[in-house]
């Protein structure tokens, strides 16, 4: 995790932001079709997991459902995993870093907030489908979306 963080730090303060924004889009867009149509990514998730490699973080924890049984509330407990990429915080980490370049700290916090909010927006979907998501599209979408809210706020507030 620490790496993937280093490696997006590296990306952010080596690239110009459009340029690094253009191959976030890019690579976001591959992480969408990569899980979703083609599903080579899954395949790969399936095994670093397997594997426990270094390539994705993952999450553990127990889901108390209510379920009727015999027409009585049963709680059970499932449990419930979330892998998450390690290209998914380098790109994040990247965005971040690299939207200080555009003038000060109100762009990565906008950055670190999208990202925080992309994650969880995919954490939460992906507990309730209990499906492989993609997570690289929500994080950078967020991102970037508050990222330009935040440049229209500073040249509006002339900030």
């Amino acid at each position: 995790m620490v790496a993937s963080a280093g490696i997006g730090a590296v990306l952010g303060f080596s690239i110009e932001p459009l340029p690094l924004i253009v191959f976030a889009i890019l690579v976001a867009i591959y992480d969408l079709l990569a899980v979703k149509w083609t599903g080579h990514m899954v395949e790969f998730a399936k095994h670093f997991m397997k594997q426990k490699t270094a390539f994705s973080v993952g999450f553990e924890g127990v889901r108390r459902k209510r379920v009727m049984e015999r027409g009585k509330p049963v709680v059970r407990e499932e449990p419930w995993m979330i892998e998450l990429g390690s290209g998914d915080m380098a790109i994040a980490s990247a965005i971040t870093v690299v939207s200080y370049k555009l003038g000060g700290f109100l762009f990565p916090l906008a950055a670190m907030a999208g990202s925080a909010i992309g994650l969880y927006l995919v954490m939460e979907r992906a507990a309730k489908e209990r499906a492989v998501m993609p997570a690289m599209p929500m994080i950078v979408s967020f991102s970037l979306i508050l990222v330009a809210a935040a440049l229209v706020f500073a040249s509006v507030l002339k900030f």
